[in-house]
């Protein structure tokens, strides 16, 4: 558990630069780590988290990123 939630991190991280700050990196993960539980639980289907997951990014970033 301990390896994916660093993979997560890492990627956000890596794929938001130096200019995303902590609270916005956190809100992301959570927002993955959360998508995929209740995908795993059956109230979302995989398919539909890239569209749900851009969604929360772009509250989260704006529409800038």
């Amino acid at each position: 558990r301990r390896r994916i939630g660093r993979e997560i991190h890492d990627r956000l991280t890596t794929a938001l630069g130096d200019t995303a700050d902590r609270p916005a990196i956190l809100t992301l993960e959570l927002a993955y780590i959360g998508a995929m539980l209740s995908a795993g639980m059956g109230h979302f289907d995989f398919a539909t988290l890239p569209r749900l997951l851009t969604d929360v990014a772009t509250a989260v970033l704006g529409e800038d990123r």
